[in-house]
């Protein structure tokens, strides 16, 4: 069955970028399973913020965070067979994908990752979002 959690939950006004989240998701379950996922990868930055309650405002980035190597290196050497890509730029910490509809920073961190659901959706907790992440 398709992941479909940010068009049910209507997470962001461009259904575009709901399917992106979906497409993404679904692969990491069928990669990883759901509860590995749900421990160790989850959305971070203003989405985060807006997500556990904040006011909601444009973003221009979709900021992922994750403590596991094999998610992140999974993701960072697949991205654009999951989704449309117009690039991917590597950093230390983390990389970022160009796609035609949003900006898109997967980061990985080392220490215990606090990742909270809300409506089914596992975001960082908003009280440990980096300052330096969108």
């Amino acid at each position: 069955m398709a992941y479909k959690l940010y068009t049910t939950e209507g997470v962001f006004a461009d259904n575009n970028v709901n399917a992106i989240c979906n497409a993404l998701f679904e692969n990491l379950i069928n990669q990883f399973s759901a509860p590995t996922l749900n421990a160790r990868f989850g959305v971070t930055g203003t989405v985060a913020k807006i997500i556990q309650g904040e006011a909601n405002i444009p973003v221009r980035v979709l900021p992922f965070i994750t403590i596991d190597d094999p998610v992140y290196y999974y993701l960072y050497n697949n991205i654009s067979s999951i989704i449309l890509t117009n690039g991917v730029v590597g950093f230390t910490d983390h990389f970022q994908v160009i796609t035609p509809r949003i900006y898109i920073e997967v980061w990985k961190t080392a220490p215990a990752l606090n990742l909270v659901p809300v409506n089914g959706i596992y975001s960082q907790h908003i009280l440990e979002i980096p300052n330096y992440i969108l």
